[in-house]
């Protein structure tokens, strides 16, 4: 992870639930994003826009999970980040 990033995106895949049409909503998604860099993501409907902000925000439901890879912002891994501070929150990035 090089620190000229604001966001780091590596290899970010997240599981839906078994009962899902298919296995992950993200699959080894890569992303970086300089300071006061402006980035829009499109995409059709169903195509992990929404699991993509939710899992830079550390708030992916308990449904889903972050099967690989790792978010860093402004240097810290949010995924890890999640898990530590909100172990016993309602929406964690780890269950």
């Amino acid at each position: 992870m090089s620190e000229k990033f604001a966001l780091d995106i590596q290899g970010l895949s997240v599981a839906l639930p078994e009962s899902a049409d298919r296995a992950l909503a993200i699959e080894n998604m890569n992303l970086q994003v300089r300071p006061q860099e402006i980035v829009c993501i499109v995409g059709e409907s169903g195509s992990g826009k929404s699991v993509t902000a939710l899992s830079i925000m550390g708030l992916l439901p308990h449904a889903l999970r972050a099967t690989h890879g790792a978010i860093h912002v402004a240097g810290e891994n949010v995924l890890t980040a999640a898990a530590a501070v909100c172990g016993n929150c309602a929406a964690t990035a780890w269950p």
